[in-house]
Order: C-alpha cells, then sequence, then structure tokens
C-alpha cells in the first residue's frame, strides 16, 4: 500500500527513515492533546510502530455521517468498523490501522485484571487490541486478564467477538493472546 492512494484528507506527520516507517493522520483526528493519557499512548504506540518499520494511520473519530466518504486505501471507512447487529451506528472508532488491520490502543495501571478485561472488551470496536504498557510487571496482568475474560466466555462462544490481544513495552511489540479455535 502507498501513501499516494489515500486522499488529501490525510497527511503525513512523521517518517522514519532506517525503518521506512511512517505516522499518517486524517484531518479530522482529535488534537493531539499529550496531557490525556490515552492520546498520549496513542502517540507513542504510533512512534514506536513507525520506527519498527510500520505504515500507521491515525483514524477519525466520532465522524457518522462521513463514514461513506472517508476512504482507506480506496475503501470507505465504514468497511473497517464494526457494527452491532443491526444498528446503523459503529460499535465504536478504532485509533488507528495497519498491517490491514483496525487496532484500538488502551492503556492504563493494570492495577487489576478486571480494569483491564473491561478494556479488552471495549476493544472490540477493532480488529485487535494494543497495551501501551511502562511497567513490564503489568504484562502479566494483561496476559492474565486475556486468559479469564476467554474462559468466561467459552460456554456462550462470545470468545469470538473478542479482539486479539498486543502489548508494546518499549519497543517490544508482541501478540498476548489470539483467537484461536477452543474445544
Amino acid at each position: 500500500m502507498q501513501y499516494d492512494t489515500l486522499s488529501i484528507e490525510w497527511r503525513k506527520v512523521q517518517f522514519y527513515g532506517k525503518s521506512g516507517g511512517y505516522i499518517i493522520t486524517h484531518k479530522w483526528k482529535d488534537v493531539d492533546n499529550i496531557k490525556r493519557k490515552g492520546t498520549y499512548a496513542e502517540i507513542k504506540v504510533c512512534e514506536e510502530l513507525a520506527k519498527i518499520g510500520h505504515h500507521v494511520l491515525r483514524l477519525p473519530e466520532n465522524v457518522l455521517p462521513y463514514i461513506d466518504e472517508i476512504m482507506i486505501y480506496g475503501k470507505p471507512y465504514r468497511e473497517f468498523l464494526k457494527f452491532k447487529k443491526e444498528d446503523l451506528k459503529p460499535r465504536g472508532y478504532p485509533d488507528i490501522f495497519f498491517n490491514n488491520k483496525t487496532w484500538d490502543i488502551k492503556t492504563s495501571d493494570y492495577n487489576n485484571e478486571e480494569s483491564v478485561r473491561k478494556l479488552i472488551c471495549d476493544g472490540r470496536k477493532a480488529d485487535n487490541v494494543i497495551f501501551y504498557i511502562t511497567r513490564k510487571a503489568d504484562i502479566s496482568i494483561v496476559e492474565s486478564a486475556c486468559y479469564r475474560e476467554e474462559h468466561k466466555r467459552k460456554k456462550d462462544g462470545s470468545w469470538k467477538e473478542l479482539p486479539d490481544v498486543y502489548y508494546l513495552f518499549g519497543s517490544e511489540f508482541r501478540c498476548l493472546w489470539k483467537k484461536k479455535k477452543i474445544r
């Protein structure tokens, strides 16, 4: 995919020549208020992903009237959003797009698994969730929360709705939990 295939609604904001990665932001993306924990985490995740060679698009949010007009590599934004059954509104708006998937970025102080499980469920609006982690000990809390949420949802099959879960710790980008066939 080439940057040139995007419309003028998108602007390249950072390029990392060594890796070839870059960050592109939609003109309707919320202002980069790095005082907000979530926005700061989103910016840091985008930077780290671009540094390791990914082409990252920061997606617009709360643009329901325009989801058929906003184009991502020739497809309407609507095609990348997840909708509840028989609902005209999307489940929510993912934060970024790369590797042909939507991603929701989460951050928290991961003091307990319950709060992480809620964040995983909120991430169902995207294909994947990335937890921005600043303390190594938090990785095990996120991983445990993934498996507890999966176990809870095995009975009704709703585990299939969960996003795959990744974490970013420094420049370490890893998958913690991936949907697989559960017996």
